[in-house]
């Protein structure tokens, strides 16, 4: 009789196997839900889809009812159910004989069967074991002493032929994308992967479970704190042998059968395992990191799959892939150079801060890129969407302050003579800068030192950079808008004055500042061209299937070309000088995509042409040559110089006590424009940072590490004063520690790099 019940068990838990991580977690509810015409016109499904409709409209129809028994089994009473299908002119095609629902119901009543002539001779096989019928029907108490007929949330729960199947069945993978061992139930989900401490359902408090990995086993601790193991599950962790738990000093069920204390057993996909006093649960493999996979049926159209923002963002990819012209079917998948779990780290990072300060903010991004093949391996996003189902990564933004250093490069890789510019140290409302003439009032800015006064009582590029001065980044751009024949001095005096109140197109187009968005950054200033471009693939470029092809990017994954632009629109044939000035610290229309600013800002900082990129790939970026320039040193000195005694004084010194290797480059931006000047308030805090293994041979530029824009924006200004730094108190109190954590499996240098000395300048 045991050896009949085995065999049953078996044959059933096989069935469990094949849809168990299909129907996990999965909940039911009344079939209530209604299907919008839109989407009904987009399934061409003929068959299923009036299957779905039927199904839809059971509701209150006695088509298909549930009829309630009970039996005793082993001294307790348990209670089964069946469907009935009551046939009439009223009942659905897809229920009569031979129909798509009929069959559902009669795989429901086969596998209730089963359950019970198996509980028969099996006392300690679970009723909870019912959740894992594989038919998509449910039932449930009525509220009136009766029962409904329910269907699972998702209401078909295997896979089925989809429209695009013939040409691509293949997945979104991440870079971290693997398919472990793991224990699954309704309420529980533990990969044997990794180690993993949680409290039981209805557990007491204080009694928590504890799974210890060291490959290739995963001991289990729930009962007690004691060194003897509950049960150890072995070959599951990085072996090729065939899985097989031992059982402890408690004695474990596998299969309905008790497994005595220091026994072992192999395990089959689909075994039932239990583990006091955890719920029974069944042994299989789980897919971590699939983003999206094939279409499933459940009144929509989607290959997504549940992931939130911003791993949302890069399963989006998938929606439509391929080229029209490409007829060859694949099964090939994409995978990207995103890791799914420092993704989701690292957002949960950035919920918790915000959530926490007292000012409400609108939403908050971040961007971590790899030094020097560019690879985006961890991104965050929370907070609102301007766009629903569109990421904030994908949108320009301005960025204050922190674009002044690739401003000042792009400007300094044509003009190199600037780089000695130094204007006189003053602070206070700005209405002319050296080599302008004077604006108005209403143009005029406000520019501070920012940090004790230089001692040679004038700002040059090192401290410009350092401290953020706003009227050195109006005289230097005034300077960027100068062909070079044209003579400025060091003072910042020029032989003649290069701009009127006004400044033509032509000059604004044609000048070094332009040249150099272009040449160092692959940006243009003309409105013309970027308006013609649309929306960028450029962080996609190079994106492939596992068997080649080149994948075609939807459009509506694809970011925003960023917008650095110098006239307010295609038609203006000039810009007025005040403008201008705002576009020096990062307002007016410079705007940018957090994608391209830490592409630029790892450009400056590595000297190398890193390519920021969604799509994984060894990539040797060519060399830039900026540091062989004489203003180089002078500009790196004050990039690192902003997070030691700068305007995120201390931030270096933080980084170095959480572990996190290497030399920090970085510079901060705050903008804060009032209704009454912008007719919108615009509050943002921003942060764009590298660090790694700095090479004094050619001024500090960076060999490897990790480049990063962190952009925070507010629905309101600072009550009393200016917002507090925000970007700093973040990099400080949990960036450091992530990258620290992380710093490792992020793959930013193959082996930690020593601290070395900034360059001076």
């Amino acid at each position: 009789m045991r050896a009949r019940g085995t065999l049953l068990a078996l044959w059933l838990l096989g069935l469990l196997g094949a849809t168990a991580a299909a129907l996990v977690g999965v909940g039911v509810g009344v079939v209530r839900q209604s299907v919008r015409a839109p989407a009904l016109e987009s399934l061409e499904y003929a068959t299923l889809l009036r299957a779905v409709d039927e199904l839809i409209a059971l509701e209150g129809t006695p088509a298909l009812r549930v009829v309630a028994a009970d039996t005793v089994l082993h001294g307790r009473r348990v209670r089964y159910d069946t469907l009935v299908v009551e046939e009439g002119p009223a009942t659905p095609p897809s229920l009569r004989l031979g129909g798509f629902l009929h069959t559902e119901v009669q795989r429901y009543n086969a596998f209730q069967r089963d359950w019970i002539e198996l509980a028969a001779e099996e006392a300690s096989l679970p009723a909870e074991l019912r959740a894992y019928n594989p038919s998509i029907f449910r039932s449930r108490p009525d509220g009136d002493g009766g029962l409904e007929v329910t269907r699972t949330a998702a209401a078909w729960s295997r896979r089925v032929q989809s429209p695009r199947q013939d040409t691509w069945a293949g997945e979104v993978r991440t870079v971290d994308a693997r398919t472990p061992w793991a224990l699954v139930s309704p309420h529980l989900r533990v990969p044997l992967d990794r180690s993993a401490r949680f409290r039981p359902e209805g557990a007491r408090r204080g009694r928590a479970c504890t799974f210890e990995v060291a490959p290739p086993e995963a001991r289990v601790h729930c009962l007690s704190e004691a060194r003897t193991a509950q049960a150890v599950f072995r070959d599951v962790v990085g072996a090729a042998g065939v899985p097989t738990l031992r059982a402890g000093w408690t004695g474990v069920s596998v299969d309905g059968q008790r497994i005595e204390p220091g026994d072992s057993v192999r395990l089959a996909p689909g075994a039932v395992v239990a583990i006091e006093p955890l719920a029974p649960t069944v042994f299989t493999t789980l897919s971590e990191g699939v983003l999206s996979g094939q279409q499933w049926i459940d009144g929509r159209v989607r290959r997504r799959g549940v992931e939130g923002p911003p791993l949302d963002l890069v399963a989006g990819v998938g929606v439509r892939p391929l080229d029209p012209e490409r007829t060859a079917a694949t099964d090939a998948d994409l995978v990207v150079s995103v890791d799914a779990e420092l993704t989701r780290a690292l957002t949960t990072e950035l919920e918790t801060f915000l959530s926490g300060l007292g000012t409400e903010p609108e939403f908050g991004a971040l961007v971590l890129s790899r030094i020097p093949d560019g690879a985006v391996v961890a991104l965050a996003e929370a907070g609102e969407r301007s766009e629903p189902g569109r990421s904030r990564l994908l949108e320009r933004v301005v960025p204050g302050s922190a674009v002044k250093p690739l401003l000042a490069a792009a400007i300094l890789s044509q003009r190199g003579d600037l780089g000695s510019l130094a204007i006189p140290a003053r602070a206070g409302r700005i209405t002319q800068v050296r080599g302008a003439p004077a604006v108005s009032a209403s143009r005029a800015f406000r520019s501070d030192l920012n940090c004790a006064p230089p001692a040679t009582g004038r700002v040059d590029l090192r401290y410009f950079l350092r401290c953020s001065n706003n009227e050195y980044a109006a005289t230097l751009l005034v300077a960027g808008l100068t062909p070079s024949e044209v003579a400025f001095a060091r003072t910042g005096a020029a032989t003649r004055a290069p701009v009127g109140r006004t400044v033509a197109r032509e000059t604004l187009i044609r000048s070094p500042l332009s040249e150099g968005m272009a040449a160092l950054f692959d940006v243009s200033t003309d409105p013309v061209i970027v308006d013609r471009q649309g929306r960028s693939v450029r962080v996609w470029e190079g994106l492939r299937f596992s068997d080649g092809a080149p994948v075609r990017v939807p459009p509506a994954v694809r970011p925003d070309a960023s917008r650095p632009v110098l006239l307010g629109s295609a038609e203006a044939e000039e810009t007025d000088l005040g403008l201008l000035y705002r576009y020096a610290f990062g307002a007016w229309e410079n705007r940018w995509t957090l994608f391209d600013l830490t592409e630029g800002f790892a450009r400056i900082t590595s000297d190398r042409r890193v390519r920021v990129s969604l799509a994984p790939g060894e990539v040797a970026p060519e060399p830039l040559g900026l540091s062989g320039q004489r203003w180089y040193p002078a500009l790196m000195g004050g990039l690192a110089a902003v997070a030691v005694d700068g305007t995120a004084s201390g931030l270096a010194e933080r980084f170095r006590r959480a572990g996190v290797p290497g030399t920090l480059y970085a510079k901060t931006g705050t903008l804060a424009e009032d209704e009454e000047r912008s007719g919108h308030g615009l509050y943002l805090k921003a942060l764009l940072f590298s660090v790694g293994e700095a090479d004094p041979e050619r001024a500090g530029a960076l060999r490897c590490g990790v480049a990063g824009a962190l952009y925070l924006r507010f629905r309101e200004g600072g009550r009393r004063g200016p917002l507090p730094g925000y970007q700093i108190e973040f990099a400080e109190e949990r960036l450091a520690r992530f990258l620290a954590e992380h710093w490792e499996r992020l793959g930013a240098c193959p082996q930690a790099p020593e601290p070395s000395s900034p360059p001076t300048g």
